[in-house]
């Protein structure tokens, strides 16, 4: 999962919750913020095509992909379902079109954190 504003807050509670975690960005500097945690992390480019082969598939029961481009999740995808990943597998969407693509792909979940935050609000505010 790459770190960005939606996955440091994931990834924190997670880590919160006693979970197992491996964080993958493009970014060396928050690469080694993880590290120094003592938390697993790779550098790695979440647009470059090779980045699923580079994943641990074999020991891992869930990836949580936070990147919103839509070719990059279906390209993981695939490489999951062509490399027999038996795990569950949750994306970011930023429309409902991307949403209903990642679903075809076999996202396990589809998150919508704009459309889920503006829901809260809406219900919020009555």
């Amino acid at each position: 999962m790459g770190v960005g504003s939606f996955g440091q807050h994931l990834a924190e509670n997670l880590l919160e919750n006693n979970h197992n975690i491996m964080i993958v960005d493009f970014d060396p500097e928050v690469v080694n913020h993880w590290l120094d945690k003592g938390i697993k992390a790779e550098y790695a480019d979440a647009q470059d095509p090779e980045l699923p082969s580079l994943l641990p598939i074999k020991n891992t029961n869930h990836i949580i992909s936070t990147s919103t481009n839509v070719e990059t999740n279906i390209r993981l995808l695939k490489f999951m379902e062509e490399n027999n990943f038996e795990g569950k597998i949750t994306t970011l969407a930023q429309s409902d079109n991307d949403e209903e693509k990642l679903k075809e792909c076999g996202s396990y979940t589809v998150l919508r954190p704009f459309k889920e935050a503006a829901t809260k609000i809406l219900e919020n505010s009555n």
